[in-house]
C-alpha cells in the first residue's frame, strides 16, 4: 500500500457522485482551501488548527485538530494546547 493519493485517485473516488453532493470530513473538521505545494503537490487545508503534539504522542497520533473560538479583539492570537 502506498501513502500517495493523487488528484486522479480523488476524481475516481468521487466519479459516481453528483456535483452538488456535499462533502463532510470525519472528526468535524471544515474545509478551508486547496494550496499548491511545490511543483507537483496540493495540500488540503482545514479551518481548524493542528494541535502541538509532544514527541511521545506523535508515536501513536499523526495529527490532531483544535477548534477554538476567537478571542474578543485578539482574533490573530490563539492558544494551541499541547496534547
Amino acid at each position: 500500500m502506498t501513502d500517495k493519493f493523487t488528484v486522479g485517485d480523488l476524481r475516481r473516488h468521487l466519479s459516481g457522485y453528483a456535483d452538488d453532493i456535499e462533502l463532510e470530513f470525519a472528526g468535524g473538521v471544515t474545509f478551508y482551501r486547496l494550496k499548491g505545494w511545490g511543483d507537483d503537490g496540493v495540500v488540503l487545508e482545514f479551518n481548524e488548527m493542528q494541535a502541538d503534539l509532544s514527541p511521545e504522542t506523535r508515536k501513536s497520533i499523526k495529527v490532531a485538530f483544535c477548534h477554538s473560538e476567537p478571542f474578543e479583539g485578539l482574533a490573530s492570537v490563539a492558544y494551541v494546547p499541547r496534547i
